[in-house]
């Protein structure tokens, strides 16, 4: 998942900054907003939510690897497969039921 930093770290109040925004999200998933977090989007409720576990557990390995020296990242074509494999709608919908057992299991639903 390509995840783009917004230049303007200000709260999104006017429309020139949602258009900024949108121009930064692209065709991606994501967009870190400095100092706010992340604005994650999809096209639909599953899918937005299966992007921001996937942006979280991604950001945390990435850290991870950096404690242990410079990271090897996918870029280019390698990246482009990798997003046409695990973006599926059947790869989507297992990782949303997972979420929705663990919740059930610990009675947050």
């Amino acid at each position: 998942m390509l995840v783009r930093v917004g230049a303007d770290g200000r709260l999104v109040q006017r429309t020139e900054q949602v258009v900024d925004l949108a121009r930064a999200l692209g065709d991606n998933l994501a967009v870190i907003l400095k100092g706010h977090g992340a604005v994650i989007v999809g096209d639909s409720i599953e899918a937005a939510f299966v992007a921001s576990i996937l942006l979280e557990e991604n950001a945390t390995r990435l850290y991870q690897a950096s404690l242990l020296g410079e990271p090897s990242i996918f870029e280019g074509d390698a990246l482009r497969e990798l997003k046409r494999q695990t973006w599926q709608p059947k790869v989507i919908s297992k990782i949303w039921n997972y979420h929705i057992l663990k919740a059930d299991a610990a009675k947050v639903l």
